[in-house]
């Protein structure tokens, strides 16, 4: 572990191109008013460990100082991380060309993104565990290598299960609607809403979270992506825009497990090994029938419409207010 970076009330300015890797960024001055600054190409990295990331309690000003050609980043200390870090809870600041946990470049001037958790990739296993199980050396295929057939590995699983495991954040994403009464968001388990806006012309709306105001959804229904919609928008086209939060904290094991299997296949092809392959083959059939059997149970939970249900379910409550109601007012 590495040493935390203590602001303690003052300026702390990473150069252009400096890269520092801490464990947390906090400040222990009685006002806790400390700056951070990130010049362009710089990068500020969070050891993959628990509890990492900006303090919560930490009401500083965080400014990034990136350009179209070299944006700063916060991310990862490693490519493929296990764990999340905290992004700043309540700092103020502005950014300008950010790359955030290495999946978002973000190409104007604006607020900083807060009381967000974010993963370094979207992946579910590193190149040591593809490397454990086959026994792949560096000699024999490179990290680039299967680093590529780990995130194939990734996309399949998530295709397969019909869900994203790991936390990520969707910035305005944009829905059409057609009177259903809900909105079903593309990435779930939702672990919160962000923002939930409505498109009137060309300016967006947010509206209000709560079983007696806008928008509201139970436990339940952000296991499904579900947002039961209170009140209705007026635009069908791109009438809904969402901001959220999806995932899980950390990778399920057999998830895992999964990841390295199917990517370990594919290396060990690539490295054209006949004997070991077939091995592996047989695990990862043995596997894989122990995942059709999770595919099935989240099936049933998370995709009624897909394996036998009636999206009807979700048209309960439906909205207080319908566009004709609306617009006679």
């Amino acid at each position: 572990m590495t040493a935390s970076l203590d602001l303690n009330g003052g300026t702390t300015t990473l150069a252009v191109d400096e890269v520092l890797q801490c464990h947390q960024v906090k400040d222990t001055s009685v006002a806790k008013n400390g700056i951070l600054v990130l010049s362009a190409g710089s990068k500020l990295k969070f050891d993959d460990e628990a509890s990492t990331g900006f303090a919560a309690d930490w009401v500083g000003t965080l400014t990034i100082n990136g350009n179209a050609t070299n944006p700063a980043s916060i991310e990862s200390a490693d490519a493929f991380p296990h764990h999340p870090f905290a992004m700043a809870l309540a700092c103020s600041g502005t950014w300008t060309q950010c790359r955030i946990a290495g999946n978002d470049t973000y190409s104007a001037t604006g607020t900083i993104i807060q009381n967000t958790v974010r993963w370094g990739y979207d992946v579910y296993c590193s190149t040591d565990d593809v490397r454990r199980l086959t026994g792949i050396s560096a000699d024999q295929l490179s990290d680039a290598d299967i680093s590529e057939f780990i995130r194939m590995a990734t996309d399949e699983i998530d295709d397969y299960t019909g869900r994203k495991w790991l936390t990520g954040m969707i910035t305005n994403e944009d829905y059409d609607y057609a009177g259903e009464g809900f909105v079903r968001l593309t990435s779930y388990p939702v672990q919160s809403i962000t923002t939930l806006a409505y498109r009137g012309g060309t300016t967006f709306t947010t509206k209000t979270l709560g079983a007696e105001q806008d928008y509201y959804a139970s436990p339940e229904d952000l296991e499904r992506g579900i947002i039961r919609l209170l009140t209705e928008p007026l635009e069908d086209y791109q009438a809904i825009r969402a901001t959220y939060i999806y995932g899980d904290a950390t990778i399920a094991p057999r998830v895992r497990r999964l990841c390295a299997l199917l990517a370990g296949h594919d290396a060990l092809l690539g490295t054209q090994v006949p004997e070991k392959v077939g091995a592996l083959r047989e695990r990862l059939g043995i596997f894989q029938s122990e995942s059709a059997r999770l595919k099935k149970q989240l099936g049933a939970k998370m995709r009624p419409w897909d394996s036998g249900g009636k999206a009807e379910e979700y048209r309960y409550p439906r909205p207080r207010i319908s566009k004709i109601g609306r617009l006679m007012q």
